[in-house]
């Protein structure tokens, strides 16, 4: 295994088995032999040791080649890329991964493909030094708006190998600082960018900066939040229990709110229920 995965503290390996009912575990560990040593989502918290994982650094692919050629049904088997905070609303999410169909919307976003990193093992094995960033990420440098992202000072240079690879796989970047005029004057932020994808199938830059304090007080959704949901997002960075946010259409949903732990601004997941 290399060693370098329990350095990296972006997210967490879950693995479901639909033999076992596709109850999530989180992985701690990949053994020697190459078995994964796991624990039960429901009862993991963020202070506790799990395997951290960059999916687009450095995935255990030899891993995923081995249980491809052991397991007569490798594809019972999924694997999700989870940020370990949500790891704080552990017994929440199980029902998400318990019925993956259903809400495929909320987990293809975070499921890894096996398959993706069987191919470019083997192919890694059959060129020295083949495979380029384009062949291996979900978008090619080809598709994003780099005029824009350039005029704010962002360049494959300066987010580099590691930080263009969690770009070109749709995650969020690390803080960067981005430059902007206004009036003629040139002032800086702190702040995040992930692409996201145009109905049309072209790419936007969606930007978010980083804020000291969450904005709390306003309607979310539509929603204001309780003061103990307030106090649950300040103190432990996720709501505590399921919120009714009106998603789209006038219509409530049950959903999973926290707080970005970077910029402080909300995220929210649709809730099994």
């Amino acid at each position: 295994m290399d060693k370098k995965l329990k350095d990296l503290k972006d997210e967490v390996l879950v693995v479901t088995n639909a033999a076992e009912g596709n109850t999530p575990h989180v992985v701690e560990d990949i053994e020697p032999e190459g078995g994964l040593k796991t624990r039960p989502l429901a009862g993991a918290k963020p202070s506790e040791q799990f395997m951290r994982i960059d999916r687009n650094v450095s995935i255990p692919e030899t891993f995923f080649l081995n249980m491809k050629r052991q397991f007569e049904r490798p594809s019972d088997f999924r694997f999700y890329h989870l940020p370990a905070d949500l790891l704080a609303s552990a017994k929440e999410l199980v029902g998400l991964f318990k019925q993956p169909e259903s809400n495929s919307a909320l987990l293809d976003e975070y499921r890894l493909d096996t398959e993706q990193y069987v191919q470019s093992r083997q192919q890694a094995q059959q060129q020295s030094g083949g495979g380029g960033t384009e062949q291996s990420t979900r978008w090619s440098m080809e598709q994003v708006d780099w005029q824009q992202l350039e005029r704010m000072g962002v360049t494959p240079e300066t987010l580099g190998e590691p930080g263009l690879r969690r770009l070109l796989n749709g995650n969020e970047s690390a803080v960067l600082t981005l430059k902007t005029v206004i009036e003629g004057i040139e002032f800086e932020t702190p702040a995040c960018i992930r692409l996201a994808e145009n109905p049309d199938g072209t790419l936007r830059n969606e930007i978010e900066c980083c804020k000291r304090y969450p904005e709390l007080d306003t309607p979310y959704f539509n929603v204001e939040f309780t003061p103990e949901v307030k106090q649950n997002l300040l103190e432990k960075g996720n709501a505590g229990c399921v919120v009714e946010l009106e998603l789209a259409g006038g219509v409530r949903e049950p959903c999973l709110v926290s707080l970005n732990p970077k910029t402080t601004g909300s995220i929210t997941y649709r809730s099994a229920g």
